[in-house]
């Protein structure tokens, strides 16, 4: 569905990442992803360290990962954001909890909607993008996350303790 958004919306797509040769995955890769490949702007980097990633994503217009899954959380979709880069994703699984529609990019739920988000990326802040990621989603408030979580178990235990 990337490459067919990015074909519609006249747009270069770069795929990074690993893919498999075996199985149902693997035929899909030779049938539907490998032809496209070199052709239209379509280009395959293999797979990149943290470094490449964060250039990559810093650089991108957006990151289209339009998801046929219920994904439970996605962190690319978090490293997206924090290099300040705009997703365009469907609104399946956690993607409506960590992009909000139309300010940290767009959600979307065919080839047709995915070419007019593209289209419409000026509208979307890059700053506001990061934003989202520092106040959801960086290390410091994660751990006060989890440090809220233990301190509430820790009552909790010692409340039925005391109970007893």
């Amino acid at each position: 569905m990337a490459i067919a958004i990015a074909k519609r919306a006249g747009r270069r797509l770069i795929i990074a990442g690993n893919h498999t040769e075996q199985g149902d995955l693997g035929a899909y890769w030779r049938e539907q992803i490998l032809p496209e490949i070199g052709q239209n702007g379509i280009e395959y980097v293999g797979e990149i360290n943290d470094a490449q990633k964060n250039e990559l994503l810093g650089q991108a217009l957006a990151m289209v990962v339009p998801i046929e899954w219920d994904e439970p959380f996605g962190i690319v979709f978090v490293e997206a954001l924090a290099c300040g880069t705009p997703i365009i994703s469907a609104p399946r699984g956690a993607l409506p909890e960590i992009v909000e529609d139309g300010r940290h990019g767009f959600l979307v739920r065919s080839v047709e909607e995915g070419a007019a988000a593209v289209a419409r990326l000026g509208m979307i802040d890059r700053h506001a993008c990061r934003s989202r990621f520092e106040e959801s989603f960086s290390s410091r408030v994660i751990a006060n996350e989890y440090l809220g979580l233990y301190r509430r178990l820790i009552a909790e235990s010692r409340q039925r303790t005391a109970s007893r």
